[in-house]
């Protein structure tokens, strides 16, 4: 079986409402949730690549719905909840892992079967390098049903968690952990802690375009970006001034074009 995500859940975020993160997915190995994931279109979804260390016919992705159960009621998910079961995926050809430190950690699976888009399943959009502009004023967003409370291992959400997080510069974030890259992208607060969590990996870090590059305004209208697929934690769920460390998608663009 693949080796339990590194402690990491989101601690502090608030319920999702419906319909509002249709893109959100949840990765099974066999009825046990380990990851989170992003669909990208009817038959493709990103997570991390250190979620998957077994077969694609053991995993399967759950989708459509922001509410889940208690395993213990043989219904993990509720309220329109899809199943499908993975046909096959592709790491990035660089992943490398060090401890829980993970670089490239990447991965795009594909579904056995499409899915049909409706209101509360639909793809998120990739960040574009060469068109959108995501800066450390951008409003950000990461997602995941993961553990609430790093020193509860029972703590995981049942509804879908989603944290307001603050996009750090790549120094700010290098300064933290001799271990970030540029494939790397940090967010987080410098004061309180709002964090990603153990169950959290491959989840979603979602910005919207800023107007114009070095304006702090936002563009409202704007779709969410797929900004990061979450990794690894600086340190501990809990501890404050270090960030949520992401895999930087735009930084992996062509690779995942490719690879879907």
């Amino acid at each position: 079986p693949p080796p339990p995500p590194p402690p990491q859940p989101i601690v502090n975020g608030n319920d999702a409402r419906p319909d509002t993160w249709p893109w959100q997915a949840a990765l099974f190995y066999f009825k046990k949730q380990l990851c989170g994931a992003s669909l990208l279109d009817e038959r493709h979804v990103v997570t991390a690549a250190h979620c998957l260390d077994s077969e694609p016919s053991d995993y399967t992705l759950m989708l459509g719905s922001i509410e889940k159960s208690s395993e213990a009621s043989g219904n993990l998910f509720t309220n329109r909840a899809s199943f499908i079961q993975v046909q096959n995926f592709t790491v990035h050809p660089n992943y490398t892992s060090f401890c829980y430190y993970w670089g490239n950690d990447i991965a795009i699976l594909r579904l056995a079967t499409p899915v049909r888009f409706n209101r509360a399943l639909s793809p998120v959009c990739l960040i574009d390098p060469q068109y959108d502009v995501i800066t450390t004023s951008s409003i950000c967003y990461a997602l995941g049903w993961g553990l609430t409370n790093f020193y509860n291992s029972t703590s995981d959400a049942t509804i879908l968690q989603v944290a307001k997080l603050k996009l750090w510069s790549w120094d700010e974030c290098r300064k933290t952990n001799f271990f970030i890259s540029p494939s790397m992208i940090c967010a987080g607060y410098t004061g309180g802690i709002i964090a990603n969590c153990k169950g959290d990996s491959g989840g979603p870090l979602v910005c919207r375009n800023s107007i114009s590059s070095g304006s702090s305004s936002i563009n409202s209208f704007s779709p969410w970006r797929l900004v990061g697929v979450f990794t690894f934690l600086s340190t501990g769920c809990d501890v404050v001034m270090k960030p949520s460390v992401f895999t930087n998608v735009s930084y992996h663009s062509q690779w995942l074009k490719s690879a879907m």
